[in-house]
């Protein structure tokens, strides 16, 4: 993979895209980005064989942007990412197997209430080897709060119409993962600080 987004930096600098001092965090941004879609790809395809395909995409339609605003865990290495991931992606399977339809306007609701409430107290976690100034910090805060209201209002408004909808849980269940993973980054913040 190294290989790839390397090849694909040396192809942006010499088609005079990207500058020459630019090529390795080139380099790192493309080898995040393919680690990134590989992960997703590999999960749609698990969903796509578990017969959960659309459930999923609903969560990653509520996880993606406000994950990338909010912020929240990082693992140590991309191989620790991939198996979170797989984990978080389990986890929401069975979740979502384990609840009665008479539950899910209960889980929607508070879910997406803990999300809100959670990006409103603590949004966003910055990642110590990305550098913010406050600027982008009130930016990052202003559109995770923002994402994070449109998400709560389809939320909130479509367990009022379909309240026995196990997509609406999908969704709320994409903001909170987020909310989880800002917690567990504070946590990981703290230990690492002791």
């Amino acid at each position: 993979m190294k290989s790839i987004s390397a090849s694909i930096a040396y192809i942006l600098w010499d088609q005079g895209i990207i500058q020459k001092e630019d090529i390795n965090k080139c380099r790192y941004g493309l080898d995040i980005f393919i680690s990134s879609a590989l992960e997703i790809v590999s999960i749609l395809i698990i969903a796509a064989v578990i017969g959960n395909f659309l459930q999923t995409l609903l969560l990653f339609a509520a996880f993606i942007p406000l994950r990338i605003y909010a912020g929240g865990y990082h693992s140590d290495t991309k191989l620790k990412c991939y198996l979170v991931s797989l984990g978080v992606y389990g986890i929401f399977t069975i979740v979502m197997q384990l609840l009665s339809a008479e539950i899910y306007l209960i889980v929607a609701v508070s879910a997406t209430v803990f999300s809100m409430l959670m990006i409103l107290i603590a949004a966003p976690i910055i990642h110590k080897n990305k550098s913010v100034n406050d600027i982008e910090r009130k930016y990052y805060r202003k559109f995770s709060i923002g994402i994070c209201s449109v998400e709560t209002a389809i939320v909130l408004v479509s367990a009022a119409i379909f309240p026995e909808s196990r997509f609406i849980v999908s969704l709320a269940i994409g903001q909170v993962t987020v909310a989880f993973s800002m917690i567990a980054a504070i946590i990981k913040g703290k230990m690492a600080e002791n």
